[in-house]
């Protein structure tokens, strides 16, 4: 008997072998990158110091969900 991937199952095996031979950048080496990695240090050292989302977010020019990720360490590890 075959064995079936289902289709979401597919679609995450597909994204980690992107991922392992390199097809998939990530941080400033995506094309679609709105900060370098150095804007990334700096959003989380000043985060930590205290300056707010909002401020974050109009000094770089990114939404609240792309200043979330990056304090969260989900994007620009």
């Amino acid at each position: 008997m075959k064995m079936r991937l289902s289709i979401l199952g597919r679609k995450v095996w597909n994204e980690a072998q992107r991922r392992e031979i390199g097809l998939r950048q990530a941080g400033e080496k995506s094309s679609s990158a709105k900060l370098s990695n150095n804007d990334a240090e700096n959003i989380r050292r000043l985060y930590a110091k205290g300056v707010s989302y909002r401020r974050l977010m109009d000094d770089y020019s990114v939404s609240k969900a792309s200043i979330f990720r990056v304090i969260g360490r989900r994007t620009y590890k």
